[in-house]
């Protein structure tokens, strides 16, 4: 396979890191990678092999394969788009919601492990609320917005079989962060809700 030498200069190497490097630095395989996504794109849209209606389906299929192949524990969400791509705002949400929708089931077991990570850290002091008889009170979490989501759907699991759970309450939002109330006595009860969700997610 022919071998294609590029030199770049300082200004782009920082900018590239800055939007794809993981530790700061991209690695040699990262920068191949990546040069390989490039001249592709690049190949595809000036000898038509692919033809897109607009530059915003360019961009989504551009960022489908820098996530897929570059990015694979990043997840599209419209914070990283602006703040690492300088995607405009509204461009960005759309674009993140459409590669979200196509992988939904990718998505939603990455985000169920986040949100049941947050939980248990607060096991230990939830069950020793309950113990000195403060299970009615609420704890904070902080968490994605995705998790959260993934939150509501185990909440209408846990109502849907008739078990008591209170209601979660999003206090605050910051970017595309939530502050969320959860009863100290229902910590235990969502984390082994989770774990049944995690099995079904695998059927």
């Amino acid at each position: 396979m022919p071998k294609v030498t590029l030199t770049i200069s300082q200004e782009q190497v920082s900018e590239l890191n800055s939007a794809f490097a993981k530790d700061g630095k991209l690695t040699d395989n990262e920068l191949e990678t990546l040069t390989s996504l490039a001249l592709t794109a690049w190949s595809d849209t000036l000898l038509g092999t692919t033809r897109f209606r607009s530059m915003t389906e360019l961009y989504i299929n551009w960022l489908r394969d820098i996530f897929q192949q570059l990015l694979p524990d990043e997840d599209p969400d419209e914070k990283t788009l602006v703040t690492r791509l300088n995607l405009p705002y509204g461009q960005a949400t759309y674009v993140a919601r459409v590669l979200r929708d196509e992988d939904t089931m990718s998505s939603r077991k990455k985000w169920i492990v986040k949100l049941e990570s947050a939980l248990k850290d607060k096991m230990a002091d939830a069950r020793a609320w309950v113990k000195d008889g403060r299970g009615e009170e609420s704890m904070e979490l902080y968490m994605h917005k995705y998790a959260y989501r993934e939150l509501g759907i185990i909440l209408s699991r846990l109502m849907e079989d008739g078990q008591a759970v209170r209601p979660v309450k999003s206090t605050a939002t910051a970017g595309a962060f939530k502050f969320v109330l959860v009863c100290s006595a229902d910590i235990e009860k969502l984390i082994n809700e989770i774990v049944k969700e995690k099995a079904r997610l695998k059927e």
